[in-house]
């Protein structure tokens, strides 16, 4: 084989692992928008911790609650901001090594993240201990823009 063969053999062999290697932009943009909902938590934003559901969104909690449409989720989201564990400083966090993202198709995205509640104090003034779960989501693209569309909570698995 010619050199020059051999060279583009490899270039294009190089590009095929640095594409795989490299998120592709829309697993980078759902990975930002997760971070992004972590923070509005850390600052009680409500719009950042809202904006992320479709308009019909579904939402399971761990004790079997649904709440179906982006309005239903923002009261929800509105009461736990205005719970004393919360104006306490609790809020959760989605450690970036547990998000495991699957593209069902390129419009649609299933994503599995932990979600930690930290900090805050209960009503005694004393510390709260951390409490995990995990958060197994679909997210949906629409005109360009990844929503979630259902979210269930399960128990974390155990290490």
């Amino acid at each position: 084989m010619p050199s020059r063969t051999i060279r583009t053999l490899l270039l294009t062999l190089l590009a095929a692992v640095a594409t795989h290697a490299q998120p592709s932009s829309d697993e980078a943009t759902l990975r930002q928008l997760i971070a992004d909902h972590q923070r509005a938590s850390e600052k009680g934003d409500l719009r950042g911790l809202v904006d992320i559901y479709a308009s019909d969104a579904q939402t399971v909690s761990l004790s079997g609650k649904v709440v179906r449409g982006r309005e239903a989720i923002e009261a929800d989201y509105r009461a736990l901001l205005a719970t004393a564990s919360t104006r306490s400083g609790r809020h959760h966090t989605h450690p970036t090594d547990s998000i495991k993202i699957e593209f069902v198709t390129p419009d649609v995205a299933l994503i599995e993240v932990a979600s930690v509640n930290v900090g805050g104090t209960n009503a005694a003034g004393q510390p709260m201990a951390d409490s995990r779960v995990l958060l197994v989501t679909m997210w949906r693209k629409t005109a360009g823009q990844w929503l979630v569309v259902y979210q269930r909570a399960i128990p974390a698995p155990t290490a």
